[in-house]
């Protein structure tokens, strides 16, 4: 095994099933040694080389599934492994056949573009629609795809010949069942398909649909992949596609109906085949492309909004449409939201303790320093014991998508809009600390007895509410805007919480000090803007 640093690894590679990592595995072409991560980091990584490029791989935690640990697992991984620059999402799907694409089992599915769909709560096929587009594989990754495509077609040579090498040396369960097990049924009736000349597995590119729950059903497979031009189904893609450059392999093991559970032999041979383009879709990019690549941002694509005095948890609900966001208890939408527990991301990081490192040389070091020391009764070198609690809500493009379905939200958004100059905003994270709510303890945190510790808010980050600016403000082309860095806004305490647009600075590579009007500086970084009131 080599030896390596972490900056050295450039490629992310996440997998979901324990399966589809050991197909992974199987086409390193060099394994490295592991090395030290951060505590904060739960993923187990394996490290190697696939041709030119180091890559780093994870899987989701067993018996986990769906955007939320996909997203969290690359978040890690994009913060351990700071050089990464895209990521492989490298697993099975449901393949969706059509007269255009004549998918079958062992086939890969590359996607061009993921659409996501909520099939819960019983939902009648005809009532399936999708949320919206999301991102696209980034240009190095596209144009390695249609290298491959206009070299090899459908039927790329050097993929089915990597797949029937590295089919000598694997376990028994990546070797495919035979094609006398491809089973594809209409009306339970077995349809008769001619064999392949060539045989083989086959690639396509097309639109992947990223679901909440199993596709188990032929009648919203044959809707969905006629309606949206679908090729296959899958579980996690959204997770990574919105926030992470990315592009997802799909090897196919079932075809998404009632026949599922029949065809579980093909998920290794599946696995595999998803793992071998994965290879050579790396193999068609050189190394120096990679490095000029932008790196992953480390941040979430929110704002931070800090207040001057702690608020009861409460007072705030994640996925909470607002106006106010310095007051997020006044001006909002009560309409309720049921979010599903696995789509809270809840962590236990230092959060004051690394906003004061990281604006240890601002001029505003000691405001900040008071005013967490009011929060907790701790300083700066006891800060990181603070107990601080953090909630992000994933998934916020569906839940907002979900919220702007409902006619009495559509009727507050639409009062909203009416005011001149007013802005919505999504609460997609709340920053706590445990306090005890009569007395400290002099500098620390420790109740007396009896007392009971009191979770509450000290930040909130918000998705600001945008609109498609050549169709006018109206909900039906509202949508969630992202960001690419961290603001943090200091409340001053004048009261006067009108205008919030500063919430909305953004500090871009060409953009300097002079840039921000009105505004003071005090630390930035690719992932952090952290600014204060004027």
């Amino acid at each position: 095994m080599t030896s390596s640093t972490r900056e050295q690894y450039t490629v992310g590679l996440i997998c979901t099933l324990y399966m589809e990592m050991s197909a992974a595995e199987a086409i390193f072409d060099e394994r490295h040694s592991r090395l030290p991560k951060p505590p904060s980091d739960p993923n187990t990584y394996t490290l190697g080389r696939i041709g030119l490029h180091n890559v780093v791989l994870a899987c989701l935690p067993a018996g986990q599934m769906g955007t939320t640990p996909a997203a969290t697992v690359a978040a890690h991984m994009s913060r351990t492994f700071t050089s990464i620059r895209f990521f492989l999402l490298i697993g099975i799907g449901g393949g969706i056949p059509s007269v255009s694409k004549e998918i079958r089992l062992g086939d890969v599915v590359v996607g061009k573009r993921v659409l996501q769909y909520d099939i819960g709560n019983g939902k009648d096929w005809e009532q399936v629609k999708a949320l919206g587009p999301i991102n696209t594989p980034p240009p190095i990754l596209m144009t390695a795809i249609n290298a491959l495509r206009s070299q090899y077609g459908e039927q790329c040579i050097s993929f089915v010949q990597n797949v029937e090498h590295i089919l000598q040396r694997v376990r028994s369960d990546l070797i495919c069942p035979g094609l006398e097990q491809d089973r594809l049924f209409a009306n339970d009736t077995l349809v008769q398909r001619s064999l392949r000349d060539p045989s083989g597995p086959r690639v396509y590119l097309g639109n992947i649909g990223c679901v909440n729950g199993v596709v188990e059903d032929a009648t919203l497979r044959d809707h969905l992949g006629k309606k949206d031009k679908l090729s296959c189904f899958e579980m996690e893609a959204a997770g990574l596609s919105h926030n992470h450059p990315c592009v997802v392999i799909r090897g196919i093991s079932d075809y998404a109906d009632k026949y599922k559970s029949t065809c579980r032999l093909w998920k290794g041979y599946a696995s595999l085949t998803a793992a071998v383009y994965a290879k050579e879709l790396l193999c068609m990019i050189k190394l120096e492309e990679v490095v000029g690549v932008p790196g992953v941002p480390l941040s979430p694509l929110s704002c931070m909004v800090l207040v001057n005095q702690l608020f009861p948890k409460a007072s705030v609900s994640l996925g909470r449409l607002v106006t106010n966001v310095r007051s997020p208890w006044q001006g909002f939408c009560n309409h309720p939201l049921e979010i599903a527990c696995h789509d809270v991301v809840t962590t236990n990081q230092p959060r004051m303790h690394e906003i004061l490192r990281l604006c240890g040389l601002s001029k505003s070091y000691d405001r900040l320093t008071k005013l967490f020391f009011s929060f907790t009764g701790l300083p700066f070198d006891r800060l990181i014991s603070a107990p601080e609690r953090t909630y992000i809500l994933a998934n916020s493009d569906y839940y907002f998508s979900k919220l702007c379905s409902e006619k009495d939200v559509q009727t507050w958004i639409g009062k909203v809009l009416r005011r001149r100059g007013q802005h919505l905003y999504m609460a997609v994270g709340l920053h706590t600390v445990e306090v005890n709510p009569t007395t400290f303890t002099g500098d620390s945190l420790r109740s007396t007895a009896g007392s009971v510790l009191e979770e509450k808010v000290w930040a909130v980050q918000y998705r600001k509410v945008k609109f498609t600016w050549f169709r006018g403000r109206s909900v039906g082309n509202a949508h969630l805007q992202g960001y690419s860095k961290w603001t943090v806004v200091g409340i001053n305490g004048r009261g006067d919480d009108q205008d919030s647009e500063e919430v909305g600075v953004e500090l871009l590579d060409s953009m300097s000090v002079d840039d921000m009007e009105d505004k003071t500086l005090l630390y930035s970084n690719s992932e952090n803007l952290i600014v204060f009131d004027s």
